[in-house]
């Protein structure tokens, strides 16, 4: 799983990533549809690809509605680090700074 970014769409299948990996998780909640999620992209890529030691999950909340609602996501992009099973930090918005900073920070 680590190096790339995977696609769920349940809750069941993430809470399988949270329950076997240990390292740092980031969730990218978006659409298809959404223009500061689709800014987003390729920084989003280009992380998962530099920080193969945590894991990158992508949510297409049209997809998963289930997931939207059961982390609350009111607007997009949210994005989410888990570690450890718990969440140490969510921000949403295209705020590329934001996601590397936090990325550095919580990955230790």
């Amino acid at each position: 799983m680590s190096g790339n970014i995977v696609q769920i769409q349940t809750l069941e299948q993430l809470n399988t990533i949270i329950q076997k990996i240990p390292n740092l998780i980031i969730l990218d909640f978006g659409a298809t549809w959404c223009g500061p999620c689709k800014s987003m992209h390729d920084d989003y890529h280009n992380l998962a690809i530099s920080n193969k030691d945590c894991v990158f999950v992508s949510i297409d909340v049209d997809e998963s509605e289930e997931l939207a609602v059961e982390f609350n996501i009111e607007s997009l992009p949210t994005f989410m680090f888990i570690k450890d099973s718990k969440v140490l930090h969510v921000f949403s918005g295209a705020k590329i700074e934001e996601l590397k900073t936090s990325v550095e920070k919580f990955k230790k």
